[in-house]
């Protein structure tokens, strides 16, 4: 059987993938019977071709996309190439077809039949022993698999479905050469990142760095680079805070001193200054973390002016990058000024830790000043005014300040601040992620200026919603992943509130001194969560419940005269 095929338009030109749908659809009846049967005998490389090119060609339809019958000449090919075994998936049409069917479970979030369908094909080439020679068929379904799985961006609910049959053979194909045990690797890690299996990523960030640096010329790029960076994040999440440090120095060392602008920037072998950048912020980051372990506070204090110094340095390089990058086309300028901003607020955040409130204040401004003068997208204004609104609250709420002149104009600060964010989110909530498991991140803030503003009832109304919403969502207090059901992730909870849920016990610390809010931390809201946890209508009557009085009580606890510094190191279990 000979199939004759359009392959140009009238002018010469390739024809678009809707053109060639309309030509494979006219011929359809022609080729094929109601069944699906071909109407006449024909190669192995015939069968597959008409299958797939029809199978594709109702997935392109201009008229209306039919999945189903798409799906029906997909499984067409995968019948065949299952039935012949060794010769069927020998074939280049063979990947094709399967590929085609795994993608179109992927797309419609029929994980459990592409995992089946991925396991079928990878134990046939298991037994023919085709997985460690250079560009098998299997490392290529392997490469476009693995493709499809991040693009397809699939929740980490259907993910740990498919998850065991990609470790079962995840070793296996760890020899291959080429992009597809790389690409692997990446899925496997960012799976295990996302649902906080920090030790399963941090291993398979290492095998993926390993398999990149198997190209020579790859060695010292982009790809090398973010390896490392995945590495070193994965450490510091585990607390392996010398670990994350030793792993950015290698980093840094296949950064180009002679690049200090955006020379290269799009060149996959070359890291330069916005590489250096993320070193940077990533040093701040990890010392930051570091020092809230640490017992002694000359060594917390060096480690934070340290991590100070490193965040002006990612800061500086990055605004110094922003006018190239708004000249390099097919960049997004709004994510390096996002970068940008961030790194001005982490310095602010850092010297507001300090009670060095000028300073805090000055870097707070020019991160705002910069996205508002750009148009900034609004996620990274909500979190960057509340934040600054939160300055303006621990000033008002130092010792120095409280009964001073000062103290109104800085309340009034707060709530202009967090009104701003506020707008913003309502806004723009759905560009803003989930900031925080509770549903308006900003409430906890709003309780508080309005306490002190002489608004009591409206305070502890408030303040009482935001404690009941963190009962109910079940994330991560210390880092905002969510909880998956059914899995061992997020799944630590506070034994004595049983109200809080934590990764691990990295997580636990952190939250229960919550270094960055101490209004927050687990130490002073463990026995009102409590409280919430076990009574769901004390929301609705708290004027007149025993809460209404718990609640006055941690208000007036914030005030600075009433304020008991515990030692931070006594943390209640976790289970």
């Amino acid at each position: 059987m000979r199939i004759k095929r359009d392959v140009t338009s009238g002018n010469g030109a390739d024809v678009s993938p809707e053109q060639d749908a309309i030509i494979w659809l006219k011929k359809e009846k022609e080729l094929v019977t109601p069944e699906g049967s071909l109407r006449r005998a024909a190669t192995i490389n015939t069968e597959f071709s008409v299958y797939n090119n029809l199978a594709k060609a109702h997935s392109n339809n201009p008229a209306g996309k039919n999945d189903a019958r798409a799906e029906f000449y997909f499984q067409k090919v995968v019948d065949i190439a299952n039935n012949r075994d060794r010769v069927g998936f020998a074939v280049s049409g063979a990947r094709e077809g399967f590929v085609g069917l795994f993608k179109l479970y992927v797309k419609t979030e029929r994980i459990e039949e592409a995992s089946v369908l991925f396991q079928t094909f990878l134990s046939k080439g298991s037994a023919r022993g085709w997985f460690n020679k250079r560009g098998s068929i299997e490392s290529l379904v392997v490469y476009d698999c693995t493709g499809a799985i991040v693009t397809c961006d699939i929740t980490n609910t259907l993910m740990k479905t498919f998850m065991p049959v990609l470790e079962k053979y995840i070793e296996t194909l760890e020899f291959i050469v080429g992009d597809a045990i790389p690409t692997l690797y990446f899925t496997m890690y960012t799976n295990f990142n996302f649902s906080c299996s920090y030790s399963k990523a941090l291993s398979y960030a290492k095998k993926r760095l390993k398999a990149i640096q198997r190209a020579p010329e790859r060695r010292n790029g982009k790809l090398a680079f973010s390896a490392m960076i995945e590495i070193s994040e994965s450490q510091m999440h585990l607390g392996k805070y010398k670990d994350a440090l030793s792993e950015l120095k290698v980093a840094e060392t296949i950064i180009r001193p002679f690049q200090k602008d955006t020379v290269g920037f799009q060149d996959e072998n070359i890291c330069g200054a916005w590489e250096q950048s993320v070193v940077y912020e990533l040093f701040g980051d990890t010392l930051k973390e570091q020092a809230q372990m640490e017992k002694t506070k000359q060594l917390k204090k060096e480690m934070n002016e340290k991590s100070i110094s490193y965040f002006k340095k990612s800061s500086d390089l990055r605004y110094g990058l922003l006018d190239g990058f708004y000249r390099i086309e097919g960049t997004d300028p709004d994510y390096f000024l996002s970068a940008a901003v961030r790194t001005s607020q982490k310095i602010g955040r850092q010297y507001a830790n300090m009670k060095k409130w000028s300073r805090a204040k000055k870097y707070y401004m020019l991160g705002i000043e910069r996205a508002e003068r750009a148009e900034i997208e609004s996620g990274s204004m909500v979190m960057t005014c509340q934040d600054f609104g939160r300055v303006f609250l621990d000033q008002y709420l130092d010792p120095n300040y409280f009964e001073s002149e000062e103290a109104f104009h800085l309340l009034q600060s707060a709530v202009k601040y967090t009104q701003k964010a506020l707008a913003a989110f309502q806004i723009y909530s759905p560009m803003v992620m989930d900031l925080s498991f509770n549903k308006v991140p900003m409430s906890f803030d709003i309780a508080v200026e309005s306490y002190f503003s002489g608004r009591i009832d409206e305070a502890c109304h408030t303040l009482g919603c935001h404690l009941m919403a963190m009962t109910v969502e079940k994330g991560c207090a210390g880092c905002g992943h969510a909880h998956v059901e059914g899995t061992d992730v997020v799944s630590k909870v506070c034994t004595s509130c049983d109200a809080v849920y934590y990764c691990n016990d990295a997580c636990q610390q952190r939250n229960w001194i919550n270094i960055d809010d101490k209004r927050k931390s687990h130490k002073i809201l463990c026995p009102l969560l409590k409280e919430f946890k076990y009574d769901t209508a004390v929301v609705e009557e708290i004027e007149s419940s025993a809460t209404y009085q718990r609640l006055l009580d941690y208000f007036e606890g914030l005030k600075p005269s009433k304020r008991k510094e515990k030692p931070s190191y006594i943390i209640d279990p976790i289970d």
